[in-house]
């Protein structure tokens, strides 16, 4: 499974704070146009951000449900399907004799300046998980494998959309992209050749000897 690269140009790489802070009408601002939004105009600023891509880079901090983190959807256009009978429905796409199984995911993201949450849709949790989520089901170890996501650094394409009923935005997590992190060790910026040492040869007995005649000869 091959895992999502960023090519929209419009999509801003953010911190959460980013986020956050616009949400709670801190900041939207440029150094040419500077504004400064009060909670008057809430809906604004969120209609503002509605439908905009942005890529955070953290961590999944938590999974906040280990129940509803799958559905059954239409196979034509992947909403929410109700069975009846030996059917299931479909309030755009009518009757199908099966449903296909999407993850839909609840989480925490946190990165150094602050935490939001949102929902890991079907494609990007096959990006995180490299599995569909039929395959997932199928498998024992449920809980881990959706454990084996958190505290890991990824890349996230997120999607913001207005939650006016509870005055505030509904994050989806439509990509997804683990960051890989290779630690370099340094020891020497030269290594020195190997050399075999020499064997080291005794004198002999009558060194003295020798000595004493070669320098006597010379005399």
């Amino acid at each position: 499974m091959q895992n999502w690269e960023i090519t929209t140009p419009t999509d801003l790489e953010v911190p959460i704070s980013h986020l956050l802070q616009s949400n709670a009408g801190i900041i939207v601002s440029t150094s040419l146009n500077p504004y400064l939004y009060t909670p008057s105009n809430i809906y604004y600023r969120i209609y503002k951000m509605q439908g905009k891509s942005f890529i955070i880079r953290g961590k999944i901090t938590e999974i906040m449900s280990y129940n509803d983190w799958h559905y059954t959807a239409c196979p034509k256009c992947r909403q929410t399907m109700l069975q009846t009978g030996s059917e299931w429905f479909c309030v755009d796409d009518g009757n199908f004799d099966k449903a296909v199984c999407m993850y839909r995911i609840p989480v925490k993201i946190s990165d150094k300046t602050g935490t939001i949450t949102g929902t890991i849709f079907d494609r990007a949790a096959n990006q995180l998980l490299q599995q569909t989520c039929e395959e997932a089901l199928t498998k024992q170890n449920l809980t881990q494998q959706l454990q084996s996501m958190e505290n890991k650094e990824a890349k996230f394409q997120i999607q913001v959309q207005p939650d006016v009923k509870n005055r505030s935005i509904r994050c989806t997590i439509n990509n997804a992209k683990y960051l890989q992190t290779e630690t370099t060790y340094h020891t020497s910026t030269s290594t020195p050749p190997i050399t075999t040492p020499q064997p080291v040869t005794s004198p002999p007995k009558n060194t003295k000897h020798y000595l004493r005649k070669a320098f006597s000869d010379h005399a």
